[in-house]
């Protein structure tokens, strides 16, 4: 039950700091919001590493509940900076694909399966996105093909 807790919490924690950034919050400067998501993207995966670490092996599953929170919010700085330099809403697939690209190394160096789990979902929705790429651009059908044969 408090495994269940824990990752509900963070996933909470992790849609409202998104929905914070994408509120279009106007009292605080550019740098201060991206610093901050930055700063308490990399604070949760410090501190999830920890409570995961051998030597603490009190709140393990804290330790993945942060790892995910930390994981979430380093989506919120993408999308801040996407959402900063206005880029346009049909680069939607490479804001969903630099995110899955940049959580590969913390999947696999914190060994996380909330994690992983979340590179799955990510990755669904870039095959979304993809598939209206791909419908715009047949081209690449061909050269996909041609790759495979």
């Amino acid at each position: 039950l408090l495994q269940i807790v824990y990752i509900v919490g963070s996933i909470l924690i992790g849609i409202g700091a998104i929905l914070f950034i994408a509120s279009n919050w106007q009292q605080m400067a550019g740098w201060f919001k991206l610093a901050l998501a930055a700063v308490l993207s990399f604070v949760a995966l410090l501190l999830g590493d920890y409570f995961k670490q051998k030597r603490s092996r009190k709140l393990p599953v804290l330790g993945e509940s942060l790892v995910l929170l930390g994981s979430l919010l380093w989506g919120v700085v993408i999308i801040f900076l996407f959402q900063h330099y206005q880029w346009s809403v049909s680069y939607n697939w490479l804001l969903v694909g630099i995110w899955i690209v940049s959580l590969l190394p913390i999947m696999i160096w914190m060994k996380s399966e909330p994690v992983f789990y979340l590179v799955i979902i990510l990755s669904f929705i870039f095959g979304i996105f993809c598939q209206n790429l791909l419908a715009e651009h047949y081209w690449i059908y061909l050269l996909l093909s041609m790759q495979i044969a």
